[in-house]
């Protein structure tokens, strides 16, 4: 709950920025993720559970920097066996959640003209905190931990009406191993800018 009020906060403080100036906007947008690696191992489904929100101040033409925040979900029932303490394994139904919260400062460099529809590719650089979630029967597992992160990112930004556009692209998460895990994760985004 905390994380989502910041999320507010951030957003109305962006949009605040956005309109008083045309050199900054703020963008909302759905994301879904695809688990990669460790991360599919412990929740392999398809997530339609994301939302991020982000601004960018544009410094030339072509480039811009920002920052922005996140929220992934990723969940999955499984069967399995799953070791509660050394020699101890119990045959259960498990219910698995990831949930990821990545904060960062970002950089884009954009492709074509102003006005049209701008190719674009940008990478964010910062932190994620990971709760990694895992309830069977009467117990449960529950992990926070922090991560240095990096967020490489290709898209496609079109100007949709007067101080608007449509974003959609394509982003990789990679949470560096902290606690005892690495994440790795696609978001593919759809959303909206305002000036």
């Amino acid at each position: 709950m905390r994380i989502m009020a910041c999320l507010v906060l951030a957003a109305t403080t962006l949009g605040a920025a956005g309109a008083s100036a045309q050199d900054y906007y703020f963008g909302i947008t759905y994301d879904t993720c695809l688990p990669l690696e460790k991360t599919e191992e412990f929740v392999s489904d398809f997530s339609w559970l994301g939302l991020s929100l982000e601004g960018r101040k544009i410094v030339s033409p072509t480039t811009s920097v920002g920052f922005f925040f996140g929220w992934h979900e990723m969940d999955e029932r499984v069967n399995e066996v799953v070791n509660v303490s050394p020699g101890v394994d119990i045959h259960a139904d498990q219910q698995r959640y990831i949930n990821s919260f990545p904060m960062m400062v970002t950089g884009h460099y954009y492709l074509g003209q102003q006005g049209q529809m701008r190719p674009y590719f940008g990478l964010g650089v910062g932190a994620y905190l990971i709760e990694r979630r895992n309830e069977f029967g009467v117990f449960l597992t529950d992990e926070d931990t922090w991560h240095f992160g990096l967020a490489p990112e290709v898209g496609i930004a079109w100007k949709a009406g007067w101080q608007s556009a449509g974003i959609i692209s394509v982003r990789f998460n990679w949470a560096s191993p902290g606690g005892d895990e690495e994440e790795m994760y696609l978001n593919f985004r759809v959303g909206a800018a305002w000036m």
